[in-house]
């Protein structure tokens, strides 16, 4: 079969989108493939599985013709986010020891916000040390384990045996439970809903590092949708609690096949950048990132 970074299994056919490309193509898949996915994901809205020998993110779709299932290829080994193209002048501003807030990583679907999210808990812990929990709907990549000097616990939110959870769809409860067990860093997988993004936005004031990502069409306005999703008043906090914001592009692929991201960093420490957010202010944040990388690129 040929190699692919998306599925759409069907029970009599599938689909998948060949790595590099945007066009989808019809595929012959493996005898009883459809009944194994459909076993394992019983009841299951999404879930982690390993396919045909790699890790895969499975979404079970029920349209109006029946159940289907979307299949995303996960990433086998996390790379550095040096590995990644990130800069290694971003890389020492998100690797300095006393980082705290919020931090976060923004982009469309599919440029690799969780991989980018997921390599900074991992280069910190592994760097300083501590206690952090990674909490997802299903976890994506492979992260759970005991380091040299810390510990990175990952949780998969809907777990039956939390069943004192008024809501299995609420990540945020899980981030209150993280923060009462001494946890110097939360990630929180992607904030889709109201509540994620209020529990983003309270818990990042505790003096603990929350680092999380959200869909956004660019980096001012995936801002204003936190704020938007938190509601009324939340743009007071989360000016003096957004550490950064990761905004990524992915670019065309090269003549080699390699694909390219562009990153886009907003460091909030800046009193101009926290008063227009407080203002709401949000289209002057793309300007303020952009002189960002401007300086950047200039420091010795």
């Amino acid at each position: 079969m040929e190699d692919f970074s998306t599925m759409w299994l069907y029970p009599d056919k599938a689909l998948i989108r060949p790595k590099g490309s945007k066009s989808l193509v019809p595929v012959n898949v493996p005898f009883g493939l459809y009944s194994e996915i459909e076993t394992v994901g019983k009841n299951k809205i999404a879930f982690k599985y390993k396919l045909l020998g790699e890790p895969c993110r499975i979404e079970t779709v029920n349209s109006v013709n029946g159940k289907s299932f979307v299949i995303r290829k996960l990433m086998h080994n996390l790379k550095s986010l040096n590995e990644l193209g990130m800069s290694p002048k971003i890389i020492d501003k998100l690797l300095e020891p006393k980082l705290s807030g919020l931090v976060i990583f923004a982009g469309l679907q599919g440029v690799g916000k969780t991989t980018f999210g997921s390599a900074l808990l991992l280069e910190r812990i592994i760097r300083f040390g501590g206690s952090a929990q990674v909490l997802e709907d299903p976890p994506e990549l492979d992260l759970d384990n005991v380091y040299e000097n810390g510990i990175i616990q990952q949780i998969d939110v809907h777990e039956r045996n939390y069943t004192d959870l008024r809501s299995n769809e609420e990540l945020g409860y899980f981030a209150s439970r993280a923060l009462r067990a001494d946890t110097d860093i939360v990630y929180l997988g992607e904030v889709l809903r109201s509540s994620e993004a209020k529990e983003v936005i309270t818990h990042s004031g505790n003096g603990a590092l929350i680092i999380t990502t959200i869909h956004g069409g660019n980096l001012s306005l995936a801002i204003e949708r936190l704020v938007n999703l938190a509601g009324t008043g939340s743009e007071f906090m989360l000016s003096t609690t957004l550490t950064a914001v990761i905004y990524l592009t992915l670019k065309p692929p090269l003549s080699s096949g390699r694909r390219v991201v562009e990153i886009l960093p907003l460091f909030c420490s800046m009193p101009a950048i926290r008063a227009a957010i407080r203002e709401k202010n949000f289209n002057s944040l793309e300007s303020f990132a952009q002189q960002q990388v401007s300086q950047i690129l200039m420091e010795k």
